[in-house]
């Protein structure tokens, strides 16, 4: 039987994801290295130039990276043989859902909302 190339929680560009240089020695859903930058005192005051935290995303991904927007990819769920759309890190290109068919990820007529595990 067919397997796909793909895996939920792991890299989507391989080998070390985008410009080559991501490592998840964790396994699927495991933080992806280099880490993002955490600060200990995540509340900074008014008009202060202590830097921004990189925590600032409106999305958080299961490799611990948070960005404002999400990649999607599209590939071939073999298993099915229809077309799948893979929500990933833009930052590192873990994959984080995979919606089929492909249009439906961007069907807000029947209420779906990309959802994170």
């Amino acid at each position: 039987m067919a397997t796909n190339t793909w895996i939920l929680g792991t890299l989507y560009l391989q080998p070390h994801g985008p410009n080559g240089y991501w490592r998840q020695p964790g396994g699927p859903y495991t933080e992806v290295f280099p880490a993002q930058v955490v600060q200990p005192n995540s509340t900074i005051a008014p008009f202060s130039t202590a830097p921004v935290s990189e925590q600032t995303g409106v999305m958080s991904f299961p490799c611990g990276h948070f960005v404002d927007m999400p990649m999607i990819y599209r590939d071939i769920d073999v298993t099915t043989g229809k077309s799948v759309a893979l929500v990933t890190c833009p930052q590192c290109s873990i994959i984080a859902q995979a919606i089929s068919p492909y249009e439906a990820w961007a069907n807000t007529t029947n209420g779906y909302a990309i959802v994170f595990p």
